[in-house]
């Protein structure tokens, strides 16, 4: 059985299992949570079920959710006065069964079918810290779907398209890619982005520890480069973006970037080989803690 998040392996502290994640960087630049694989989101509804006291806060987590029913909420458009309430207009809008985006503006009342009416953006009824725990409730019961591992960052780069550059966000990297965030689409065609993989290349054959302390020597975005050495370049054609709003209300664009479209194979690699040694390291680490 796999060792992230086995049974055990939790040290049980205020909330723990709804923050836990594990950092690579002091800085937090990158890390692993338990909602960032299916093998520990499984295992951690093992343990739930075997230990009652993380049973019986999981219970409340999900009592508090379901509070929410309690809510009414009524929502005028053009045609009708739709009846919900809190807890639907949360799950639906998380699991994209009613995918209106978080910056709509919508017509609401608390009150009755009858009004009065208020013009509200989504994201205004929605508690980031509520959003939050619904994505976990859903993510173990199986109602959102389960990712394969990955990492999170928190790090800018520069992407290079039609002569001009702006920044981007690495949110994610897992072992088939990495997944950046844009404020400004990214053409389809060939563009540059520049990562320092030869950061992510030094930390070959480290343990966490030493990891943590190499890393937080370098920039809180130690990935950040406008080398030459640093270029990467790949054909967008074919990759769909995904558009989010968060809760800023800033328009995203998300797009998933496949390691085979990497033109240097070395850099790919790199990246690949530390996502491996990384999840090698946490696995590690958990059973440390056991």
């Amino acid at each position: 059985m796999s060792h992230i998040l086995s049974l055990n392996t939790f040290k049980k502290a205020d909330d723990f299992f709804w923050t836990q994640k594990i950092k690579l960087c002091e800085l937090d630049s990158v890390c692993f949570h338990w909602a960032d694989s299916d093998e520990s989101c499984l295992n951690l509804l093992k343990l739930i079920e075997k230990n009652p006291q993380l049973k019986e806060e999981y219970q409340n987590k999900v009592n508090s959710l379901n509070a929410l029913k309690g809510i009414p909420i009524w929502i005028k458009s053009k045609r009708r006065v739709t009846e919900s309430n809190m807890f639907d207009l949360y799950q639906d809008h998380i699991l994209g069964e009613k995918p209106l985006p978080i910056s709509s503006r919508i017509e609401v009342s608390f009150l009755s079918g009858h009004g009065p009416f208020d013009s509200i953006v989504l994201s205004e009824l929605f508690h980031p810290v509520m959003y939050q725990e619904f994505v976990m409730v859903l993510l173990l019961t199986g109602q959102l779907s389960r990712r394969s591992f990955r990492l999170r960052f928190k790090t800018r780069l520069l992407l290079e398209q039609n002569h001009s550059v702006h920044l981007v966000n690495l949110e994610q990297m897992s072992p088939h890619g990495i997944l950046l965030s844009s404020e400004k689409p990214i053409i389809e065609g060939r563009v540059n982005f520049f990562l320092d993989h030869a950061i992510l290349n030094e930390t070959k054959g480290m343990n966490l520890s030493e990891m943590k302390s190499y890393l937080f020597s370098k920039a809180n975005n130690f990935l950040y480069s406008a080398q030459a050495a640093a270029r990467i370049s790949i054909n967008t054609k074919g990759i769909k973006s995904q558009i989010k709003f968060d809760f800023m209300k800033r328009k995203l664009y998300y797009y998933f970037v496949n390691f085979d479209r990497f033109d240097n194979p070395h850099a790919a690699q790199t990246l690949q080989d530390f996502v491996k040694h990384s999840k090698e390291l946490i696995e590690e680490s958990l059973l440390e803690a056991s």
